[in-house]
């Protein structure tokens, strides 16, 4: 599908959405400021393996039970 801005404009607008700077909520700032030590734990627990994704490290604990 494609649309141009103009449409895509036309639909927040309908839907009740103003600019960006007028929408509340976090900035992408104050949410990392937020997380940031959940964004590093995350981050910090990965490994990177030979393809191009990477796994968490608990995976590779051989754990079977469920994480609360």
């Amino acid at each position: 599908m494609t649309a141009s801005a103009t449409t895509v404009r036309a639909w927040l607008r309908a839907a009740g959405f103003g600019p960006a700077d007028t929408r509340g909520g976090m900035t992408w700032r104050e949410f990392l400021r937020s997380h940031r030590r959940s964004v590093l734990a995350v981050d910090f627990f990965t490994v990177e393996t030979v393809h191009p994704t990477a796994r968490a490290s608990w995976g590779q604990t051989g754990r079977t039970e469920d994480r609360a």
